[in-house]
């Protein structure tokens, strides 16, 4: 209420005229959410963007904080891993309006070198082992 209230006598109160009734309306909360919280991939792979939960079909905006890790389209939140290791975090955010606060939602992505090095056979190393036998002084073989 906006105006003057007067005491009109000891039990009862009375509103001036040209008062206002004004209403304070609550924001609600905007309910971001992303299922998981955290992701390791390889680098340069492909990744599944995740879903985010929007329930009241809010506008967000996505952003990488390392464009350097992985790059996010703003509109859509698609990501693209890059070629470098380290940990990146994606966020979606609604600026707020008349309904709803303001409010994010986030995930990591931590981008490892998941590739493996050529395994070597243990046959392999003894050919090897067995033809580097040689005195280095004298390059004879070796004998047991």
């Amino acid at each position: 209420m906006k105006g003057l209230l007067y005491k009109y006598n000891s039990t009862i109160y009375e509103l001036s005229a040209g008062n206002e009734l004004v209403s304070r309306k609550t924001k609600a909360d905007p309910e971001l959410s992303f299922a998981t919280a955290s992701y390791t991939v390889n680098i340069n792979s492909d990744f599944e963007t995740p879903e985010l939960t929007n329930p009241h079909s809010l506008t967000v905006t996505y952003a990488s904080s390392d464009e350097d890790l992985a790059l996010v389209d703003e509109s859509t939140g698609t990501v693209i891993i890059g070629s470098a290791e380290g940990t990146v975090t994606i966020t979606a955010s609604f600026a707020g309006n008349d309904d709803y606060k303001a409010g994010s939602a986030s995930y990591t992505i931590t981008i490892e070198d998941q590739r493996e090095a050529a395994p070597i056979s243990f046959a392999d190393a003894a050919v090897s082992v067995k033809a580097s036998e040689t005195d280095s002084y004298t390059g004879q073989p070796l004998t047991n």
